[in-house]
């Protein structure tokens, strides 16, 4: 009994801190004041394991201990959020490659393309992404099922209804798949 109490005492001291650094910067020339005080949360398998708030330069960072992955295996993604602004995906299947990752953001995010559709960051595919549109107009479309009623914000398969206010750090694509915005 003494023995496994002494070895859980050890293991919990010898547990590997991973700490990811970096700077979020915009692709807006001019509008560094935007990448302030945003906050930035890092998620793995689903589940947020460290937050921060971006200082008055954009930068952030972000620690977890390993214990928190649960020798799970996964990847890691970063959203943002701000005031006034949608949460929005930055980064997917991260992967920390040591203890210590610089991770610059560039934002809003520039996405891939193959074949010419805009591909997810998340899933990798791109048949259930649309464009997001904002703007005044229809905000929901009522779809009739036989045992429900959905109502969904992808309007008439063509793209996803943002709401009536953007900004310039919006998202502008929604992969419906993965429910997230990027």
């Amino acid at each position: 009994m003494l023995i496994v109490f002494l070895v859980l005492i050890c293991s919990s001291f010898t547990s590997v801190t991973f700490y990811i650094t970096g700077q979020v910067q915009t692709r807006a020339a001019g509008k560094a004041e935007k990448t302030r005080f945003l906050s930035l949360f890092l998620k793995f398998n689903g589940r947020v394991i460290a937050e921060d708030i971006t200082d008055s330069t954009g930068h952030y960072d972000f620690s977890f201990n390993e214990q928190i992955l649960s020798n799970e295996k996964g990847s890691f993604e970063v959203y943002m959020t701000g005031i006034g602004m949608d949460t929005s995906l930055l980064k997917a299947n991260l992967i920390p490659v040591s203890e210590e990752t610089t991770l610059d953001l560039i934002i809003p995010v520039k996405p891939r393309r193959k074949f010419g559709k805009v591909v997810c960051p998340k899933c990798g595919k791109s048949g259930r992404v649309y464009p997001i549109s904002y703007g005044l107009k229809q905000l929901v479309v009522r779809e009739n099922h036989p045992e429900d009623t959905l109502n969904s914000k992808i309007v008439r398969g063509k793209y996803y209804d943002g709401g009536c206010v953007s900004g310039l750090l919006s998202p502008h694509w929604y992969c419906d798949k993965d429910k997230v915005k990027f």
